[in-house]
């Protein structure tokens, strides 16, 4: 068997709201025949949207913490100048 490594599930809002589209797509498929392509996606695409709504849009744990360094001028020097 294959052993499957313990990684943190980076996912976007987006990411997460196409899983959730193909997972719906897949499960509901005869209610696709009853109501025609066009609602079927429509109503689709909503019900994602509902489900992922309290994801936030990035993950703020993978992007890296930058410090800003703030140089302060003595009040003598140009405005130019440093």
């Amino acid at each position: 068997m294959a052993k499957k490594k313990n990684k943190k599930n980076n996912l976007t809002k987006q990411g997460a709201k196409d899983q959730v589209i193909k997972a719906l797509e897949t499960s509901l498929g005869d209610l696709r025949l009853a109501l025609g392509d066009k609602k079927f996606n429509k109503r689709v695409k909503q019900a994602s949207r509902l489900l992922t709504d309290g994801l936030p849009k990035t993950d703020k744990s993978t992007k890296p913490k930058v410090k800003k360094i703030v140089i302060e001028m003595p009040s003598e020097a140009a405005p130019g100048r440093i």
